[in-house]
């Protein structure tokens, strides 16, 4: 079950840094 916590930690983390520095992802 390690697998989803990881996935859903790095789901937020890509949310975060999307929301915060979008140019980094254009």
């Amino acid at each position: 079950m390690w697998a989803t916590s990881l996935l859903t930690g790095l789901s937020l983390i890509i949310v975060f840094c999307l929301e915060n520095s979008p140019v980094l992802f254009l």
